[in-house]
């Protein structure tokens, strides 16, 4: 066989059996390789002669067939697209397939075509994302190319995940991506081979991934004589979708050029909710007391292998500090620090919180005692905050250490501060029947993850081992609060909390825990039932099924550490997911009383009803919950108190100051609502429409942050929510 069409290659000649003169061959075989994907008909010719050991026929006859193609890349190739929760993130999740099996895709390519729209943030998934890398990233085009040099064949789900950013206005809506499907052609450069346009319908998204707390710049000299400074920054992981995170990018947008070493900052895997603090060096020339700079810094995993990376970052605006202005005066370091230093006081709350105005970079508060036996420690800086609840009315001694700095870090000035605050606090909770319900007393100080359980009055109903947590205990111990061995949580009130999983890699495994109330509840009488959660920074999951059960008698000790077959009666709405890492989530209902005597808290659903909202970071593969402030009081619903023992939802949370609060109950003449800042002041409040259960507050005003909204009525606050404001 003599090959006339140059791009085929056969085997030549062929085996065959032999052939008689004036004789017919059996049927031959011959397997035809293209050497290039044949993607339309294509003719093939080839010469076809006969040949002995002995002799040759050279007559050769040619002879033509057309190659049809197998399959067609651009025809057998598809993408799924997926919403990734929250609804109102803009999140997305690619399932690719590529059904042909020629090696002709070399990369995919995600374009963003919506002028002033970005990618918030993007991701590798599918079940071997370290095998994928990215050639280009940016905020408006990003490739995935697999390390064998083409798209695998057959059905790859979730491997492509981004998130859409900065649609804020009306022509950013719809918002279109196209997903680039390409090839790399014999002069070695990439050419789009097929696309597909996917048309997203998102609302007003401005998600952030990182959020820097506090900051603080220092000047600094070496042994020769050069001057260098240190910026130290207190960031936390606010993620959309929740990812973790182990790398900080600076990009410097402003002021003289500097060099910032290390750059990215590496630390240790931070979660979702995570905060750490990073120090880093900025180096320049000619730089000048109060010369400005400014960056963008952004969050990257290079941890995890799925190559996480997020656009969405937080603008940093330091000034240079002065080199020589620190340790020259006590009595001016002593007034700097009074002046900038303020204590207010929430009786609603029960809470105090001190404020740190403007102070010398080199001055901070190493940490303050709020006089009830808790400590916060520092540092603490210009701008920041700190608040603390305290369990009951009184009079307390706040005091805060206050340190001035020389320009190689060493201290040159202290001064031990103090300030009293009266408190009358409104009982929340009046009339508790719940013993130590905020785990503030102990039998013995925990030394370690339960068994034992030791916190005072509490016991454990099954073999499942709750934890509890108290700030006595040791830092190595893993119970000590606010940091342990399931992350870092304040607890809501005083020293204590409790902690317990909720649902596990092992199927049905559940942990409770059980108090006896100081009395029985009384028949047909109503009751408030609630309690507090927040999710574990080392949960990878979190759940929607958390409930309190009240039983007459004691429910254990029950062997074993499965699902208690009880119904609770009251129990955290369904759908209703509590993922918040940072602060305190709250699970209330009303229950009418019939002679209980006990309440358990935990979940009462078995692992398939209980559907977990999964990839929230952490090393936990489950769902670990800290329960703190459990309350079980009689309510006074009626004319007097009319949302007493009821909820309200407020939505979107975050937001962007316009806001739903939805009330479970229609509302009564003279009520309101008011807005309070953390330092106590209150910043809005509006007469309450009547006869209505849905209220539109608008604190577009107001600055980003955290705030509280209260439910009053005759000037008795109702109920308490909480809003972040973005």
């Amino acid at each position: 066989i003599n090959i006339t069409s140059p791009t085929i290659a056969l085997p030549n000649p062929p085996l065959s059996p032999g052939i008689e003169p004036d004789s017919c061959s059996p049927l031959l075989c011959v397997k035809i390789v293209a050497t290039a994907p044949v993607l339309s008909p294509t003719m093939f010719c080839f010469e076809v002669g006969l040949s002995s050991n002995d002799s040759c026929c050279h007559s050769s006859i040619e002879h033509c067939i057309v190659l049809e193609p197998c399959c067609d890349p651009c025809e057998d190739r598809g993408v799924v697209v997926h919403t990734v929760p929250p609804l109102d993130s803009c999140c997305h999740s690619l399932d690719i397939t590529n059904d042909c099996e020629y090696v002709f895709f070399t990369k995919l390519e995600l374009e963003l075509l919506t002028p002033g729209v970005i990618f918030g943030s993007h991701s590798t998934g599918g079940p071997f994302p370290a095998d994928w890398f990215n050639p280009i990233s940016t905020n408006t085009l990003i490739q995935w190319q697999h390390i064998a040099g083409s798209v695998p064949s057959g059905t790859i789900t979730g491997l492509i995940n981004f998130c859409l950013d900065e649609i804020d206005q009306p022509g950013e809506t719809p918002q279109v991506v196209v997903l680039n499907w390409l090839t790399t052609g014999s002069d070695g450069r990439d050419s789009i081979a097929c696309s597909d346009t996917l048309i997203f319908d998102c609302p007003v998204v401005d998600n952030k991934c990182v959020e820097v707390l506090k900051q603080r710049m220092e000047c600094r000299e070496d042994e020769n004589g050069n001057i260098y400074y240190t910026l130290t920054m207190t960031i936390q992981n606010v993620s959309t979708p929740p990812h973790t995170t182990n790398e900080l990018i600076f990009t410097q947008t402003g002021g003289p050029p500097v060099t910032v070493f290390p750059n990215p900052v590496l630390f240790s895997p931070l979660p979702f909710g995570g905060m750490t603090t990073i120090n880093t060096f900025i180096f320049g020339s000619g730089l000048n007391a109060g010369d400005k700079l400014t960056f963008e810094i952004r969050l990257h995993d290079s941890f995890s292998g799925d190559n996480w990376c997020c656009f969405e970052g937080d603008s940093v605006c330091v000034f240079i500090p002065p080199c020589d202005s620190c340790c020259t005066d006590y009595d001016l370091f002593c007034q700097n620090v009074m002046n900038a230093v303020s204590v207010s006081i929430d009786n609603g709350l029960c809470k105090a919180t001190v404020s740190i105005g403007n102070m010398p970079d080199c001055d901070y508060l190493e940490g303050i005692n709020w006089g009830d036996g808790s400590l916060n420690s520092g540092p603490f800086n210009s701008g920041d905050m700190s608040m603390h609840f305290y369990t009951g009315s009184g009079t307390y001694v706040i005091s805060y250490l206050a340190i001035e700095l020389d320009s190689n870090g060493l201290i040159c000035f202290e001064k031990l501060l103090r300030d009293t605050i009266i408190l009358d606090c409104v009982d929340l909770c009046p009339n508790n029947l719940v013993p130590n319900p905020s785990f503030e007393t102990f039998i013995t100080c925990p030394t370690g993850l339960a068994p034992p359980f030791t916190a005072a009055s509490w016991t454990l109903p099954t073999d499942g081992s709750a934890d509890y947590y108290n700030s006595c205990a040791s830092g190595g111990s893993g119970v000590s609060t606010p940091g342990n061995t399931f992350g870092s949580q304040v607890p809501r009130t005083g020293a204590g909390y409790a902690g317990f999983i909720l649902r596990s890699v092992t199927t049905d495994y559940r942990e409770y825990i059980e108090v006896p109330l100081s009395s029985p509840l009384i028949n047909g009488i109503n009751y408030q039932v609630s309690f507090y959660v927040s999710l574990s920074d080392a949960s990878q999951d979190a759940i929607d099924k958390i409930g309190a059960y009240l039983s007459i008698g004691s429910v254990g000790p029950i062997t074993g550490s499965s699902v208690l077959p009880y119904v609770p009666q009251v129990i955290n709405p369904s759908g209703n997911y509590i993922t918040d890492k940072f602060t305190w989530t709250l699970i209330t209902g009303t229950f009418v009383g019939g002679g209980e005597t006990h309440i358990v808290i935990g979940n009462f659903n078995d692992d398939i009803s209980t559907v977990p909202v999964t990839g929230l970071g952490g090393f936990y593969p489950g769902s670990y919950y800290y329960v703190d402030d459990v309350c079980v009081a009689r309510t006074l619903v009626g004319v007097d108190d009319p949302l007493q023992g009821q909820s309200i939802r407020i939505y979107p949370n975050p937001n962007s100051g316009v806001f739903t609060v939805e009330l479970s109950e229609l509302a009564t003449q003279g009520m309101s609502l008011r807005v309070i800042g953390l330092t106590g002041q209150v910043l809005l409040e509006k007469e309450i429409e009547n006869n209505s259960s849905l209220q539109t507050v608008n604190a577009s005003n107001l600055p980003e942050g955290m705030y509280i909204l209260q439910i009053v009525s005759e000037g008795r606050v109702m109920r308490v929510g909480k809003f972040v404001k973005q």
